[in-house]
């Protein structure tokens, strides 16, 4: 029986996460003759793919080639869903998850679907900059600028017919998710593209602020690098300033937290900023 969804989750030397991981795939609200989970180990060496094999049921390959997007494509390749999920080792997605991810692929007219990201912590800071982000997700996905759209692999849904146009991801290091969705969005416009903030992983990596500054260092570094394969610009201070205040509106901030997410995200904008200009001095 042909599988409606293929989950494909790249991992390497992923053991203290990936049991989580694969525990929540198992326990989608989904019937699981509707979905396959294909797990692609790429060389790891702390025996995770010893911890997936005592999962049954899982579809367990390799990838040789190192790299996140060669093994997202090692996956694609044995994928035979017409929709293939996204996620990461240390990501944990909720339970109806993949229903949710069904319910947004419902119209004909959606190819690709983002979905938004909880962090693994309860303070303060993180809860204010996952508000943040997700202003800025719904902000960029519901415009007509191209050169706005990005992706998140760690909670991302294609349809496999977008990737037989298309082709695979580049296998260029990070941001290459981002390089396939700005191929997308040119070859088919902005309007196959959903995002819904219902359609959640926690994050388990992004413990703290000092993570989330960490990875916006990383995304800066990569963003620089992928702008010699697609026309992806960063939003300007305009822009980043505009979402802060839909952000206060529609969260309902006091004058304290408003404050706080101020100087949260001019800290997360440095930290962004310093990471394009390591990627220059390469």
């Amino acid at each position: 029986m042909e599988k409606e969804i293929s989950v494909i989750v790249p991992f390497c030397d992923d053991a203290g996460a990936i049991g989580k991981c694969v525990d929540a795939l198992n326990s989608q609200t989904i019937p699981k003759d509707r979905f396959e989970i294909i797990m692609v180990d790429n060389n790891s060496r702390d025996g995770s793919a010893g911890i997936v094999r005592k999962f049954p049921g899982i579809k367990l390959v390799s990838e040789p080639k190192q790299g996140a997007y060669a093994a997202r494509n090692r996956g694609l390749a044995e994928a035979g869903g017409m929709i293939c999920a996204f996620t990461d080792a240390d990501c944990v997605p909720f339970t109806d998850w993949l229903e949710k991810i069904e319910e947004a692929m419902r119209p004909p007219d959606v190819g690709i679907v983002q979905g938004g990201v909880r962090y693994d912590s309860g303070s303060t800071p993180l809860s204010l900059l996952a508000a943040y982000e997700e202003e800025k997700m719904k902000s960029i996905f519901s415009s007509s600028r191209e050169d706005l759209y990005y992706a998140y692999a760690g909670n991302m849904a294609v349809r496999k017919k977008i990737f037989d146009r298309l082709g695979p991801f580049q296998e260029t290091g990070r941001g290459a998710d981002s390089v396939f969705m700005n191929r997308a969005v040119k070859e088919f416009s902005c309007d196959i593209v959903r995002y819904s903030a219902g359609i959640l992983v926690l994050h388990s990596e992004i413990k703290n602020v000092w993570k989330y500054y960490e990875k916006q260092f990383v995304y800066g570094r990569s963003n620089r690098r992928k702008r010699k394969f697609t026309s992806f610009r960063s939003l300007t201070p305009t822009e980043r300033f505009q979402l802060y205040q839909k952000t206060i509106r529609n969260g309902k901030l006091f004058p304290m937290q408003s404050a706080l997410l101020f100087l949260l995200i001019g800290a997360g904008a440095v930290c962004y900023r310093l990471g394009q200009m390591s990627e220059c001095r390469r």
